[in-house]
């Protein structure tokens, strides 16, 4: 509530979805290779792998965050409903986003695995969308969804198209998580990068890093509730400063004095 909105329809207003990207591997694992490099004859190759291992991993952790969301929502009396191919009524939904249309070898494993682990949440709804169509019911109609999953490549993609449609690259936060060994590192981090021409000038937002920040403290406190609560505790401090000041110019200094002296009252 209160960040900036891009789109004109007022359901704009309800826009709550989570984007999951695997981030371990897919597109991004940097194998391949140029040959002839440099000549008329020059051909580049990009490997994109894919294992089942990862794929059930990040397909369960969207599943599992698509029941954890319906309970928040069902604990801070809201309610969301999502229509199965079946006809029945869920409160959660998890889609699934390839190109398996064209990429048919990891699309179809994708596909498989969401599928077979579906099954195990018959309270859940399920969804699929090609890359393409998904982007453009991101635009058209963003309200509707609510877990995606995603690969690496289309997720990068997604998630950036998400952060603006719900307020912009200035407010949205990043994890990057291992679900099934909450001991291995995590890392936290805005969606937007950095902005070194205005370092030291007290103009950077920090909006996005003080919403990161809470979700890492959420993070943590799956082992200690009191570090779980001071992570909403942040998160509802942050969202309602936002709300009250939504469009307002306001800088560093002045943005963080508001949130910590809402958080002292």
């Amino acid at each position: 509530p209160g960040a900036r909105q891009y789109l004109a329809d007022e359901r704009a207003k309800d826009i709550d979805m989570l984007v999951i990207r695997e981030n371990s591997e897919g597109e991004y694992v940097s194998q391949g290779g140029r040959l002839r490099k440099g000549t008329p004859d020059e051909v580049a190759t990009q490997m994109e792998v894919f294992t089942r291992k990862a794929t059930d991993r990040i397909i369960r952790y969207g599943f599992e965050q698509a029941r954890n969301r319906a309970a928040d929502r069902v604990s801070e009396g809201r309610t969301r409903t999502f229509r199965t191919l079946d006809g029945r009524t869920c409160e959660s939904q998890v889609c699934l986003v390839t190109k398996r249309n064209a990429l048919r070898y990891w699309g179809d494993m994708y596909t498989e695995a969401f599928d077979e682990i579906s099954k195990e949440y018959p309270d859940v709804a399920t969804h699929h969308e090609l890359v393409d169509a998904a982007c453009m019911k991101f635009v058209q109609s963003p309200w509707a969804f609510d877990v995606v999953v995603a690969s690496n490549l289309q997720g990068d993609i997604l998630t950036d198209l998400a952060a603006v449609l719900s307020g912009g690259m200035g407010v949205a936060p990043s994890c990057n998580l291992n679900p099934t060994d909450p001991d291995m590192p995590s890392m936290f981090e805005p969606t937007h990068g950095s902005a070194p021409d205005i370092a030291g000038q007290g103009l950077a937002d920090p909006t996005a890093m003080l919403f990161t920040a809470a979700r890492m403290l959420e993070w943590l406190g799956r082992k200690d509730p009191a570090i779980a609560a001071a992570g909403k505790e942040l998160f509802d401090a942050v969202a309602a400063d936002l709300a009250e000041n939504s469009g307002s110019r306001r800088g560093t200094h002045e943005i963080g004095s508001a949130i910590c002296e809402r958080l002292s009252r």
